[in-house]
């Protein structure tokens, strides 16, 4: 096995197999990344055997603290107090809380900002950590910064009606799993 190989870096390379193919019992895989997943595919009979976790791999799980950008401690405080608390997006108290572009990084350098107005108060956002991973490296809907940006301005805190308010923005149903469009 590879030690500490970074993201991507798998495709193609030999692999050997948890237990022997039940298919032709050859011992030997290689690994092809599918969709951003790790998957082993037999060297024998070239069958789909499993999806290989990161842990399994050696690479790094993403988590929101392994693409963490140091943003100031005032701007920090300064959302906290504006979001009361709660994620800015769906409005939750969470436990891990975690300070979200609403620009993202790369938006905001295409635009040429620099990395003060990018970590500015006007472009970071309290959000819980869920939904900070499904942002991710993207920026945030303008429909939805749209929302946030008339709280702030009513001097509300942003998840105040802000989830009916994006339910209602993508026809989301209140009934179902969080995302499921109606």
């Amino acid at each position: 096995m590879a030690s500490e190989p970074e993201d991507g870096k798998l495709q193609g390379q030999n692999w050997t197999l948890r237990e022997p193919c039940k298919h032709c019992n050859c011992s030997d895989g290689r690994i092809e990344t599918r969709n951003g997943q790790n998957t082993v595919r037999c060297s024998g009979c070239d069958r789909h055997l499993y999806n290989a976790p990161k842990t399994e791999t050696g690479e790094i799980r993403r988590t929101v603290q392994s693409g963490r950008h140091v943003i100031a401690g005032e701007v920090l405080r300064d959302i906290l107090l504006r979001a009361g608390g709660r994620c800015e997006i769906c409005g939750v108290i969470p436990t891990i809380r975690n300070a979200g572009h609403i620009l993202s990084r790369a938006d905001g350098y295409a635009a040429g900002l620099t990395d003060r107005d990018i970590d500015s108060i006007d472009n970071v956002a309290l959000m819980c950590e869920e939904c900070n991973l499904l942002i991710g490296s993207k920026s945030l809907h303008p429909k939805v910064y749209a929302v946030l940006l008339a709280k702030w301005r009513r001097g509300q805190h942003s998840s105040e009606g802000m989830l009916d308010s994006v339910r209602n923005l993508f026809k989301v149903n209140p009934g179902g799993p969080k995302g499921t469009a109606k």
